[in-house]
């Protein structure tokens, strides 16, 4: 997760070298990548750097909880079942991290105050 904030800092603050606008950098991903761009955001935010104005979550992993509705209610039937949403997630995280930190489930996050808009 620290991995995709680090790569998002010089992105952003080299941005006019790429041509792009330093003020208008957004990050975005579907399923584990929304999952770090709203990580990274939450990072940026906290640490001050870089500014991001935008996020684009598709269908993002906010949460590592195996008792939330969504499994109940689509843990079947879908691309991603319960079960290998879960083999996923013991992947992504040894048994040992605290999987209710925002830095790993955002939907934890106490607030999301300036975090950006997001779609």
């Amino acid at each position: 997760m620290r991995d995709a904030y680090r790569a998002t800092l010089p992105a952003a603050e080299n941005a006019p070298l790429f041509g792009a606008d330093p003020h208008r950098i957004a990050v975005g991903g579907d399923s584990a990548g929304g999952n770090l761009a709203a990580v990274t955001l939450q990072i940026a935010r906290d640490r001050g750097r870089p500014i991001l104005n935008f996020q684009l979550l598709v269908y993002p992993a906010t949460d590592a909880a195996r008792n939330a509705p969504c499994y109940r209610e689509n843990g079947q039937g879908y691309l991603r079942t319960k079960d290998a949403m879960i083999w996923f997630w013991n992947r992504y995280l040894p048994s040992r991290c605290d999987r209710n930190h925002p830095y790993v489930a955002p939907l934890r996050a106490p607030d999301l105050k300036g975090c950006r808009p997001h779609w």
